[in-house]
């Protein structure tokens, strides 16, 4: 018997026809979004938790490895995304060199940071309290006179450089 709306065709799949890939977006889940972002990790672009949730840090990371490789930027990963990106030729992500965070200067005009070098040195035994009286003065007069400075009992520039620097003229 002949169907009243004409002649069905039954196709059959042939079973060694490649899969299609699918297609991962936002919102898809399971072990091939987990896939995904543990590839995406292995190259530096995804940072999250592999939890096969394709959210908005794997949208990134996908979108960010499409534009280093010259792909449509659309965060959706399709055959050519997926081709370059379980392939050898797979580029890493691009981290920047980390800033160098400065090394604080160390306080060399206050009382009692001269005070504290002094004692370390051994010409003040006075207590480190961040007055400059007398005894820090002696202190700072026999330090200049040890290493040929202007014995003035104030602690200037030379003197804040041979003090804090360790630019002694005999290597002490």
């Amino acid at each position: 018997p002949v169907p009243p709306y004409g002649n069905v065709m039954q196709v059959t799949v042939d079973p060694s026809a490649p899969t299609p890939e699918p297609v991962l977006r936002s919102g898809s889940q399971g072990e091939d979004v987990r896939r995904l972002q543990e590839r995406l990790q292995e190259l530096g672009y995804y940072t999250g938790t592999v939890d096969g949730q394709f959210g908005p840090g794997t949208r990134t990371a996908v979108t960010d490895f499409q534009q280093r490789h010259g792909l449509q930027a659309d965060g959706v990963v399709g055959p050519d995304t997926s081709e370059i990106l379980y392939s050898a030729s797979a580029l890493p992500a691009i981290t920047p060199e980390p800033t160098a965070v400065p090394t604080p200067t160390p306080d060399t005009t206050s009382p009692r940071a001269v005070q504290q070098r002094l004692q370390e040195l051994g010409f003040y035994t006075g207590t480190v309290d961040g007055r400059y009286g007398q005894g820090t003065e002696e202190a700072v007069k026999a330090f200049q006179r040890r290493y040929g400075l202007n014995v003035d009992g104030a602690a200037g520039p030379a003197t804040q450089r041979y003090l804090f620097e360790g630019a002694f003229p005999d290597g002490a």
